[in-house]
């Protein structure tokens, strides 16, 4: 009989769930950066530089504490030169609010999918 302070029991449950493996489930949710994401695709703004609203559904305590990194490009050609998004931090800024934040590219009409996250 294997000792008790290796497994995990309690009434109802598995004898088998080794507390090993629930070390490890602990430990590889810890190496996740963020609470919560959502992928989003977007179509940047017709004319390059200016503001895009990209609208999404997580529920951080501040708008403004979302990430925000680009999964994948889609183009119908290679662009010119090599593509930028950005968060405007200039005179005239539009802070993000709920439900959306507000990101401009040096592409007009860009199309990207967007992993949004809260960190946790």
């Amino acid at each position: 009989m294997e000792p008790k302070s290796d497994r995990l029991y309690s009434e109802g449950s598995t004898p088998n769930l080794d507390l090993r493996s629930l070390r490890s489930e602990t430990s590889l949710r810890r190496g996740i950066p963020y609470g919560s994401f959502e992928y989003v695709d977007v179509v940047f703004n017709a004319t390059a530089n200016v503001d895009t609203d990209i609208r999404h559904s997580l529920s951080p305590d501040n708008p403004e504490e979302i990430d925000w990194e680009v999964v994948q490009w889609r183009f119908a050609s290679a662009p010119a030169g090599g593509v930028i998004v950005y968060k405007h931090t200039g005179a005239g800024r539009r802070p993000w609010g709920e439900g959306y934040i507000t990101l401009r590219c040096n592409i007009a009409s860009a199309r990207a999918t967007l992993r949004l996250s809260v960190r946790s």
